[in-house]
């Protein structure tokens, strides 16, 4: 009998071992069946808390939990979990989110400031932006003073806390003490998201009832922060005292879509101040708005008369304009006699740059040994700041042109073997559109991590009881949690995860492949541009292996992307491509010039396509909806391929520089040879971003083969 009761407990022991592995509890989580995992982490942790504690299934039971919407069952695992030394830095975040939709908001107040006072961690910023946003949306003033001076004290939230401090004395109808901490803030003059809450909170208080050095300041800060409806309100009644004033006025018509009228305050300013050291300024932004609006010759007139008043950089800033306004009219002869003086220069820098555009005229005007002649020389030299394969470019289709076809296909073989954005060029010129992708190295000197095993159960738990919790996380597949142990990985865990070499470039990978298998895109993006700049010099994307491919180059928000590249018929990873060259995939995504989101819209262009796409009581805030942003970036991209057609080179450019530069570069250019279009980018940004997005777009193509426009691709 007594044999039989303890053959039983055995049978049951084992029974339960088997049923506590979390191969098991994985596999149903994994696959969606949050119920079966839930009621599997229930009964480990009913039946064996200790085997329960050893690993961190409690985050694990109460992602379940949430899955499930069972929020009170989460809240209170994530509540006893505050106070584990281990696991209570990943306990806090989740609970508030909780509280927060449960609009609990004392509860969830107190979790926002205790999680402030014990945390060291890199989300700090973002926390505190986030519990000092809950405490105003709840009207709780003192709340939030109290929260907000918790966060003064941390040096990289200090501006913050203090807009906030002033909100809170708003709340309270304390306007003096918050006009004072307002001031304050902006008389910084430091041209951040700050800056331009509190100018727009003093706007409200203030009205009209400024004195004229206030109206100065606080509308030369507004045109730093985008804030143009401002600028032209405050500098709009000093506009004929001062030419400065004017020209921000001018610029900020003009960025609201105002041209006529920016046009005509230039045209005053200029004629009232025909000296002060702003009329070069004037005329150099006048000109650059004329050529963009394509009205050339008023462009001609106005650069030939800044060069009247200019010397040294100015000068030939001016004269390059001058030389683009004629190219853009085909009065070529009359081009390169101003480009004269700049091909002869003492300077190399600058005579090897005349000279290049030069040979760029003599191929628009289809003198095709003149160019030939010019790209010889230039690539005969190595010249600083003179892209020398883009030259041998230009020199490989002047040969074709000139009929001298095998030279050229040897220089576009040639540039074809190293594949950066002239490698793509020259690939599509031999192979056709589909180019050549090289074939992936044979020996890499980074290995790809895999997941630790059962076998090394003991050793995890080990190191998980020593306060190093990464592989045990990883082990239970929660990734989010482990994107933030990376900082310090013991060599014990690297060796269980399959790793014998710890340089920065295996520490980069491993946490992008990690934080992707967890869909922390914008973390997996970061980590993975971070070790595309360990790789050797002359080693492209290209030449990685397609496994290690698929972490650089992932497919998030695939639903929304799948859903607005179909209605709007654009290749879905033509969009990828620019969002991930956009904004790494961060939703919260902010530029200095203020773009917001996903696909990094302005606000000019983010209003003006809302009510187009049907999104009514449309707020900038709405831009770090992922949805939202992916809605009206690929209705704008859809605009720029209607315009333009499928040139991934002019659509890249419309959207990072606007339609108006890309018709004036197109108007200089003769051919349909992307060569010369892109050589005619004069925006450093812009070409750089062209380059990076056609880049982007062939390893996503290699990546996930299909045809363009294809759904499929995202599946």
């Amino acid at each position: 009998m007594v044999r039989f009761a303890f053959i039983s407990v055995f049978i049951l022991f084992i029974a339960f071992r088997v049923f506590a592995d979390p191969t098991q509890i994985l596999a149903q989580y994994d696959a969606g069946n949050y119920k079966q995992a839930a009621q599997l982490l229930d009964s480990l942790k009913s039946q064996d808390p200790v085997q329960y504690g050893l690993l961190p299934y409690a985050l694990l039971h109460a992602q379940a939990l949430e899955q499930l919407n069972d929020n009170d069952g989460a809240a209170q695992i994530y509540r006893q979990l505050t106070v584990d030394p281990i696991l209570s830095r990943f306990a806090w975040l989740p609970l508030i989110k909780i509280l927060n939709g449960q609009s609990k908001t004392q509860d969830a107040i107190a979790a926002y400031q205790s999680y402030l006072r014990h945390t060291n961690y890199p989300d700090y910023s973002s926390i505190a932006l986030q519990a000092m946003d809950y405490c105003l949306d709840a009207k709780n003033a003192e709340a939030l003073l109290n929260t907000a001076q918790i966060v003064e004290n941390n040096y990289s939230t200090r501006r913050l806390a203090q807009y906030f401090i002033a909100k809170s004395y708003l709340l309270r109808k304390d306007n003096t003490l918050a006009r004072s901490l307002l001031l304050s803030l902006i008389q910084a003059t430091k041209a951040d998201d700050i800056s331009a809450q509190a100018l727009l909170e003093l706007d409200a208080l203030d009205g009209e009832q400024l004195s004229e050095s206030e109206k100065i300041i606080r509308g030369k800060l507004a045109y730093r922060v985008w804030d143009f409806d401002l600028t032209l309100k405050y500098l709009g009644p000093l506009v004929s005292k001062d030419i400065e004033y004017a020209y921000y006025y001018a610029r900020a018509l003009f960025f609201l879509d105002k041209n006529d009228e920016s046009n005509k305050v230039f045209q005053t300013a200029i004629a009232a101040w025909p000296d002060s050291k702003w009329t070069s300024l004037c005329l150099y932004q006048y000109g650059n708005q004329c050529l963009r609006q394509g009205d050339y010759q008023k462009a001609l007139d106005l650069f030939t008369q800044l060069k009247d008043s200019s010397a040294g950089e100015m000068l030939e800033r001016a004269t390059y304009r001058e030389v683009q306004a004629l190219r853009s009219q085909a009065r070529l002869d009359e081009a390169l006699t101003k480009l004269r003086p700049y091909t002869n220069s003492r300077k190399s820098a600058e005579r090897a740059r005349a000279i290049f555009l030069r040979g760029r005229i003599y191929f628009q005007a289809g003198k095709f040994r003149e160019a030939l002649t010019d790209f010889l020389n230039l690539s005969k030299t190595k010249i600083a700041k003179l892209n020398e394969r883009e030259v041998l470019y230009w020199k490989a289709i002047t040969l074709e042109k000139l009929g001298q076809k095998t030279e050229a296909q040897k220089q576009f073989t040639s540039l074809a073997q190293v594949s950066d954005f002239l490698g793509i060029l020259a690939a599509e010129r031999i192979y056709g559109e589909k180019g050549v992708a090289p074939p992936a190295v044979s020996a890499f000197y980074v290995t790809l991590p895999h997941l630790p095993q059962k076998e090394d159960e003991q050793q995890i738990i080990q190191l998980y009881r020593n306060n190093d919790p990464l592989c045990a996380l990883l082990y239970l597949h929660l990734f989010d949690q482990a994107g933030k142990e990376f900082s310090a990985v013991s060599q014990e865990s690297w060796r269980l995860m399959g790793v014998e070499s710890r340089n920065r470039n295996q520490k980069y990978l491993t946490v992008a492949q990690f934080a992707a298998l967890g869909k922390n895109y914008s973390t997996s993006t970061y980590y993975s541009d971070m070790f595309l700049r360990t790789l050797p010099k002359g080693l492209s994307p290209f030449s990685l292996p397609l496994e290690i491919l698929k972490i650089i180059f992932p497919l998030p928000y695939k639903e929304e992307i799948e859903k607005f590249s179909g209605e709007r018929k654009i290749d879905p990873l033509l969009v990828l491509s620019i969002m991930k060259q956009e904004s790494k995939f961060k939703p919260a995504a902010k530029s200095p010039a203020f773009a917001r989101g996903l696909m990094q819209l302005i606000p000019p262009t983010a209003e003006k396509l809302a009510p187009i796409v049907g999104i009514t009581n449309f707020s900038l805030d709405q831009l770090y909806v992922p949805e939202i942003n992916i809605n009206l970036g690929t209705k704008f991209l859809q605009d720029m391929i209607g315009r333009f057609g499928n040139n991934v080179e002019i659509i890249a450019a419309g959207y990072n520089s606007g339609e108006d530069n890309v018709n004036r570069w197109l108007d200089s250019t003769s051919s349909k040879e992307p060569i010369e279009f892109f050589s005619n980018i004069d925006l450093t940004e812009t070409r750089n971003y062209v380059m990076l997005v056609r880049i982007n777009y062939e390893c996503y193509k290699r990546v996930y083969p299909g045809s363009p426009q294809s759904q499929q691709d995202m599946k």
